[in-house]
């Protein structure tokens, strides 16, 4: 297959814009990543273990989980009370087996309600805990004239650790 001229003429230039701009973006990144201080990394983990705001709100989602578990169970109880009531005495197993199935499908029904609750909540409380962390990272970062930073799980080598920091600067935010 042969290259016509005009195009071999027209693509060159672009090509060797394109590689240009590639090895540009490349040394880029690797000079951020040989200079220490400009790529930071947080220990997430570790701040939602340490830090009484999202130990709070995990307290606070597990009381939730157990209330309304509890609130599952006392209907599960009245539906099977319900149920057994219905079916003694019956004589067509069919029909008890269609009633269990009925229960059965309101006992779910009314887990997945119950579990939308938790996880509508869940989101929220998740929501608010994400944006005050992204804020403190933030404010972190820019102190500390960070160009990145990532999850402490996906740094191999390098790096500073700005966990202690953004732990400060949480507790700060939070007497205010």
């Amino acid at each position: 297959m042969k290259i016509s001229k005009g195009i071999y003429r027209a693509f060159v230039p672009v090509a060797i814009l394109v590689i240009g701009a590639v090895l540009i973006w490349i040394g880029g990144g690797l000079k951020a990543a040989s200079n220490g201080g400009d790529i930071g990394f947080v220990d997430v983990q570790r701040i939602m273990n340490q830090h009484k705001d999202f130990k709070d709100a995990s307290a606070s989602l597990e009381k939730e989980f157990a209330r309304l578990q509890e609130q599952l169970n006392s209907e599960a109880a009245k539906l099977q009370n319900e149920l057994n009531t219905k079916v003694k005495g019956m004589q067509d197993q069919e029909k008890i087996d269609q009633l269990r199935n009925e229960y059965a499908a309101k006992i779910k029904k009314i887990q997945g309600d119950y579990q939308s609750q938790l996880d509508k909540q869940k989101a929220d409380v998740l929501k608010n805990i994400e944006t005050k962390l992204d804020a403190a990272i933030a404010s972190v970062a820019k102190e500390q004239n960070l160009q990145v930073v990532l999850k402490r799980e996906i740094v191999l080598y390098g790096g500073k650790d700005v966990t202690d920091t953004v732990l400060k600067k949480l507790e700060a935010n939070s007497k205010k």
